[in-house]
């Protein structure tokens, strides 16, 4: 999966899908009508939640650039989500805890216990589609492949429309007079949390699945490679080569000696490409940051060849 595309489905998944899957949780323990003492419980299991999540902060996926810098950044917005879902969690439940004890009033249409028990298990469906993701890659899994979620989302939508095709066959047969007045917007809003959740959280799945992968980052653009110039090869440094050793003198005659190019041959084998080049002279810049040169410059006249090397800062 391309490092970008991973950062943003993992986002996604922390930032959104587990702070809505305490909601529908509590939506599934307010449809069985449980007491209010129960609702403890479900404070100590987000209690727990919250500290696996700690425990998942520590996760870090490496990712092997194929030169220093160049996935800078590709992690952060998992680790932002990480940070604000876990909040997003917290809130949620004292907010759904709050609302279903302080206002336990039942809702206006009672329905069957059949029918409640499909909303309920359509409800739980969707809670745990909504924190697999997350639980994936706090275990160091990646992102969710989609075979693995889209069966539980389409479980709960399945769920969800056979309890609303009995309400629907039920209403059918009692009278116009006897039916429940619309007063709150259910079962609209069931299903729209439902299939929009569960579109977001199957779709951004199909860009890729697993782990990131260095080997999937699309290419340079051309407008990139103008604005910042980069060597045209990947030559790797034999290690049986130690590099260019300078000659205190060379018995060739000024003219038409060839040794810019000879010397150019050599520092490329050791790891190095020009980058640049003005007024004759060729600046040749590292392919690897463990290099010991970080630039020299090569250039020529009537009087010789001419090389100015700097070496990388040293600290004492």
């Amino acid at each position: 999966m391309e490092p970008e595309t991973f950062d943003g489905t993992a986002g996604i998944a922390l930032l959104v899908l587990l702070p809505a899957s305490v909601l529908f949780v509590a939506a599934a323990i307010r449809r069985l009508g449980v007491p209010r003492w129960a609702w403890v419980f479900f404070l100590l299991g987000v209690v727990g939640v919250l500290v696996l999540l700690h425990l998942a902060g520590q996760v870090r996926y490496r990712v092997d650039a194929p030169e220093p810098g160049a996935f800078d950044g590709w992690d952060f917005f998992q680790f932002v989500g990480l940070g604000l879902g876990r909040v997003g969690v917290a809130v949620n439940a004292v907010v759904a805890t709050v609302w279903c004890v302080l206002r336990p009033a039942p809702y206006h249409e009672r329905l069957p216990r059949r029918e409640t028990l499909l909303l309920v298990a359509a409800y739980t469906a969707m809670a745990v589609a909504t924190a697999v993701p997350a639980a994936w890659w706090g275990f160091g899994l990646g992102v969710v492949p989609p075979f693995v979620e889209l069966p539980v989302v389409l479980a709960a939508a399945g769920f969800l429309t056979t309890a609303l095709t009995m309400r629907w066959r039920r209403l059918r047969r009692v009278a116009e007079d006897d039916r429940p007045s619309i007063t709150t917007l259910w079962p609209a809003d069931a299903v729209a949390a439902v299939w929009l959740v569960g579109a977001l959280a199957v779709g951004p799945l199909f860009a890729g699945s697993g782990l990131p992968d260095a080997a999937r980052v699309p290419p340079q653009s051309e407008s990139e490679s103008e604005s910042e110039p980069r060597p045209s090869s990947t030559w790797t440094l034999e290690p049986e080569w130690p590099g260019p050793t300078p000659a205190a003198a060379t018995t060739l005659d000024a003219s038409p000696q060839d040794l810019a190019p000879r010397v150019l041959a050599g520092w490329h084998d050791a790891g190095y490409e020009p980058i640049d080049r003005a007024m004759g002279t060729d600046l040749v810049g590292p392919l690897h940051a463990d290099a010991a040169v970080e630039r020299m410059r090569l250039g020529g006249g009537t009087d010789g060849v001419h090389v100015d090397v700097e070496s990388f800062c040293a600290t004492g």
